[in-house]
């Protein structure tokens, strides 16, 4: 499906944005949060 691997690609990209802002408190689990999210759906 295109709309599923555009999906994906905003992920990343978002996912690369959020890796290059300096870690915070809470940053981690947010991301962890996130990603555990996207990889049960």
């Amino acid at each position: 499906m295109p709309e599923l691997d555009f999906g994906f690609n905003l992920v990343m990209d978002l996912f690369w944005e959020i890796s290059k802002i300096p870690r915070r408190s809470g940053q981690e689990e947010k991301i962890a949060a996130f990603l555990e999210k996207f990889g049960h759906e």
